[in-house]
């Protein structure tokens, strides 16, 4: 697969992508588990190699709010018999799971699918 994620910039809208209905409730947990671990500081990046802990004191603000979860939306190109453009939205909850819900298309017919990482369970379906 490739693809870029320009950002993992807030996203308000909670909501199961139609193509993870299936598992709409499983998103709809991870999403809700968004609660303040600690704030970022300093500290936290002692002891990491000096280039990682550049990096992190680069793209995140002193004192900002360390959430637990994510959704994040991507584009690109995906594999499916030839190189087809997907779009993606993901919710990824750290130490709990995610799930990535994909559409792509064979001309004008949808193709939709998910990959799913939750309570031991991993899951690839295409609906």
């Amino acid at each position: 697969m490739l693809g870029h994620m320009p950002h993992a910039a807030a996203d308000l809208n909670t909501a199961a992508p139609r193509s993870a209905r299936r598992v709409a409730d499983v998103w709809t947990d991870l999403a809700t588990d968004t609660t303040t671990l600690a704030n970022f500081s300093v500290d936290m990046v002692s002891g990491l190699p000096e280039p990682v802990a550049r990096w992190l004191l680069r793209s995140i603000d002193v004192g900002a709010a360390l959430r637990t979860s994510v959704i994040v939306t991507m584009s690109g190109q995906i594999r499916i018999g030839a190189w087809r453009a997907f779009e993606a939205r993901q919710i990824i909850a750290a130490r709990r799971g995610y799930v990535w819900a994909a559409v792509a298309r064979f001309g004008p017919l949808p193709v939709r699918g998910f990959d799913r990482y939750s309570d031991g369970v991993v899951k690839c379906v295409g609906v």
